[in-house]
């Protein structure tokens, strides 16, 4: 057996996982799935911009007026622009797609660290994270506070609301009339820019005659040494093609006679366990790791290493 840390509130088999942190940034662009309050896709994000002569986000597409305090901001997150409903245009009536979601899928292959959105809107926003609400800007009734929300950019935590694997973020804005008909007059726009961090897994989390420790291997056996690849948070070992797979010495020496899946480490997830013939591994007296190497599904190749004590060597 190991000891155990954790990392990001995730507990993680000491000795077994090798992770480096990971960013993924995120700005709102034409990349963004557009769709209705009722789900009804309306297509992707156009970039809206201010009036003419005034400073504009940089690559807009549209121009349906107005001018946003938070222009000045936009250097601090690069690549982002005002997006709206697509099809638009000035003497659009704003009762078009007075609010739209917009959304986009991120995944994080391994446990979160931490998650940060920066965003303005006119005039209101709802930031959900996995269909929880992460913060709102803005206001459909008081034009006080829905100036406050274009005029600036606010900051909200994600992190509370991440998980490994798919994360999906939406952008919830809506668009008050506050008197003007059009979107000349009235514009809508969300813009914003975020980041996600997690622990990526570099090594595979593997466990030498699972259940025990130390991990003995007699060189000299005519037997077979079984090795689990643990599923851990942010991987699942059967993402791991058995059929790929070699153990030893160096992670070169042999495939697999036989392999199943089972829960070795009673944590509710499946494991992948492979046997080897002990005497094909290359392991000798005096060896003190061994290595597996397997390549994923995604046709990634990956290593993981263990510790091994010889017996049967006198």
């Amino acid at each position: 057996m190991r000891t155990l840390f954790v990392i990001a509130g995730v507990t993680l088999l000491s000795l077994r996982v090798a992770a480096q942190t990971q960013t993924i940034t995120f700005v709102s662009d034409t990349s963004w799935s557009v769709t209705d309050p009722q789900g009804n896709p309306l297509g992707f994000a156009q970039s809206v911009c201010g009036a003419p002569g005034a400073p504009l986000p940089p690559n807009c597409t549209a121009a349906p007026g107005g001018v946003w305090g938070a222009d000045s901001q936009l250097s601090e997150i690069p690549g982002a622009t005002w997006i709206w409903a697509p099809g638009l245009a000035g003497s659009t009536p704003i009762s078009t797609d007075p609010e739209v979601l917009f959304t986009n899928a991120f995944f994080l292959a391994g446990p979160p660290v931490s998650g940060t959105i920066r965003i303005a809107a006119d005039d209101f926003a709802k930031v959900l994270v996995n269909g929880a609400p992460a913060g709102t800007i803005g206001s459909l009734t008081d034009a006080g506070a829905s100036a406050a929300a274009s005029a600036s950019l606010t900051t909200f935590d994600l992190t509370p609301f991440l998980v490994p694997g798919a994360n999906i973020i939406t952008i919830d804005g809506a668009n008050a009339s506050f008197g003007c008909t059009t979107y000349d007059c009235n514009p809508a726009g969300v813009v914003f820019g975020g980041s996600l961090e997690y622990f990526a897994i570099t090594s595979l989390p593997i466990d030498i005659q699972p259940g025990s420790f130390p991990n003995t291997i007699n060189p000299r056996s005519k037997g077979v040494t079984p090795v689990a690849i643990l599923s851990v948070p942010g991987f699942d070992a059967r993402s791991v093609v058995p059929s790929t797979v070699r153990f030893g010495k160096t992670g070169t020496e042999t495939g697999p006679v036989h392999y199943s899946y089972q829960d070795v480490d009673l944590d509710g997830d499946l494991d992948l366990v492979l046997t080897f013939k002990t005497q094909s591994t290359g392991i000798r007296c005096g060896t003190t790791s061994a290595v597996l190497r397997g390549t994923l599904v995604t046709g990634q190749t990956m290593d993981g290493t263990d510790s091994v004590v010889t017996t049967g060597c006198k």
